[in-house]
């Protein structure tokens, strides 16, 4: 069973006083693929039976938005929610005891990939929204079992192979941000919020009931920590892969009467799983514009959404910089950092 499914929405507004460019991805993808013994199915004179499925699966889903507004606010939003379910089995199911004179092998193998992409760019001059949210929750399956005893005159086996890669992105970038508008656009106080109203929204639509167990924080151990505030960039992937060769509750006899015979049970897994957020402001109206000095360090300066670089900053081109204004926006930082 060979899968490959697409969703895909970009919105781009540009306007005077406001600019909004908002949009949502939603992809929900549930796949089966099966070889099966069915339940009270009988085999007779059979000399060896053979079930194998295989399973491969991609998943896409990418939202971008942008707006910007020359005199105004611009709010770039952009929502990539993916729910992917895929689940490959070769089972023997119930019945009374299967009996032959050879093999039986059951195998199933199962591959997946799945990527989330949001990228949300807001552009205003009294404030800019860059809003971006990928959320991802996937979980891939590939077990081989028998329901019912098992009498063969050679070798039995069942083999599992799983194989996966899911990534979510979210990129945000707003040029004049405010940082309570931010939150107001977003959908929540903290990233908590986010992540519960996104997930709700997805379980409505997928018949799911997908959790997230795990809270952003920034606890240290030692009882300290606060919750993270709204984020302009959320990435949240929860990805779940199993390999499950197994036997249970039944009876094998292999190499019964003068054959000879091995009971084998293989499992391979492999899942990579990463979660990539970035968001970047520029300060334009929600406070006074900066002026870098590179060798005295940060002073406030009366220039217009400018950065002036001294003598000694010791940057080259393509160098990547960081400027954390925390929370007062007219707040001098020490320096930047690469």
């Amino acid at each position: 069973n060979l899968t490959s499914t697409k969703a895909e929405a970009k919105a781009k507004s540009e306007g005077g006083k406001t600019g909004a460019g908002v949009s949502v991805a939603l992809n929900i993808v549930d796949t089966s693929t099966l070889a099966v013994l069915g339940n009270g199915a009988n085999l007779i004179g059979a000399d060896d039976l053979t079930l194998i499925a295989t399973g491969s699966h991609a998943v896409n889903t990418t939202a971008e938005g942008g707006g910007v507004a020359k005199d105004g606010t611009g709010v770039g939003g952009a929502l990539a929610l993916t729910v992917a379910d895929n689940v490959t089995k070769a089972t023997i199911g119930t019945g009374g005891v299967l009996t032959l004179t050879g093999d039986v092998n059951g195998a199933a193998d199962n591959s997946g990939s799945t990527t989330t992409t949001a990228k949300g760019d807001g552009t205003g001059t009294s404030t800019a929204v860059g809003a971006a949210i990928s959320l991802a929750f996937v979980n891939d399956s590939a077990r081989a079992t028998t329901l019912r005893d098992i009498t063969a005159g050679k070798g039995v086996s069942f083999t599992a192979r799983g194989r996966g890669a899911s990534k979510a992105e979210a990129v945000a970038s707003a040029a004049g941000a405010d940082k309570n508008k931010e939150a107001a656009k977003s959908g929540g106080s903290s990233a908590d919020d986010q992540t519960k109203k996104q997930t709700d929204f997805l379980n409505t639509k997928s018949g799911k009931s997908n959790t997230v167990d795990k809270k952003a924080s920034t606890e240290d151990g030692n009882g300290g920590g606060s919750t993270v505030s709204v984020g302009a960039a959320l990435a949240l992937n929860v990805a779940s892969s199993v390999a499950d060769a197994s036997i249970s509750g039944v009876t094998i006899v292999a190499g019964n009467g003068a054959g000879t015979g091995t009971l084998n049970l293989k499992s391979e897994n492999n899942m990579d799983a990463s979660a990539v957020a970035d968001a970047s402001a520029a300060l334009g109206g929600a406070g006074k514009a900066l002026t870098f000095d590179g060798a005295s360090g940060v002073d406030d300066g009366a220039g217009a959404e400018s950065i002036t670089l001294g003598a000694g900053h010791g940057l080259v081109t393509g160098d990547k910089v960081v400027y954390n204004k925390g929370d007062d926006a007219n707040k001098a930082v020490g320096g930047l950092s690469a």
